[in-house]
């Protein structure tokens, strides 16, 4: 049945991506093209003493409480969700749909800053149940373009994007400390005459 594919696409692809392919009749294919892009990336640094802390079983809970949260602001928020490892998580406005490239920066920054509320709340949760500090996430929004698509085989595909402002966010991500939520200067440029200090003050 549409629903039973609909959950089957569902866990390997955006429901953006899904919603074309179930409801207006499309393809699944093996092809890319070339977007402007903003993307976000975000993840628990420190991560690695909760691993060698907590029992398995409290951190597959503690893991799956805040992958579950994060995800979901993303996908209310209408982002696409690229792929996560462990406790990073990346996604991405501007395709497969999306508005100019102001909007889609501004509607990234917006969810960052509800995204990165909700990590302090759940991090802040866990330090009663474990013997070393919380983690502190750490977050980078870029803009720019990149290859975006599905990757992989007609058995088994991968929407993400790749190269560009996506290998961009990678290495922006790397150099920041813990604890930092930033933009880079191609998306400061798209949203600051949108907002005011969407991005700034204190978990």
């Amino acid at each position: 049945s549409a629903l039973e594919r609909a959950r089957t696409l569902g866990r390997f692809l955006p429901p953006q991506v899904v919603r074309a392919i179930v409801e207006e009749g499309q393809a699944v294919e093996v092809q890319q093209e070339r977007r402007r892009l903003t993307l976000f990336r975000i993840e628990l640094r420190g991560f690695e003493a909760v691993l060698r802390s907590a029992a398995p079983e409290d951190m597959a809970v503690m893991l799956n409480s805040y992958l579950s949260a994060m995800i979901g602001i993303a996908f209310a928020a209408g982002a696409t969700i690229d792929r996560f490892v462990r406790d990073e998580l990346v996604g991405f406005f501007g395709a497969p749909a999306g508005g100019t490239p102001e909007q889609d920066a501004l509607a990234c920054a917006t969810l960052a800053r509800a995204m990165w509320a909700r990590a302090w709340e759940v991090c802040g949760q866990w330090r009663g149940l474990l013997a070393v500090t919380p983690p502190a996430p750490t977050m980078v929004l870029n803009s720019g373009y990149a290859t975006v698509g599905n990757f992989g085989s007609v058995e088994r595909l991968e929407y993400t994007a790749v190269g560009g402002a996506a290998d961009e966010a990678r290495d922006l991500l790397r150099a920041l400390g813990p604890g930092v939520l930033a933009c880079s200067q191609a998306t400061w440029g798209l949203i600051a005459g949108l907002c005011v200090d969407l991005l700034s003050g204190s978990p």
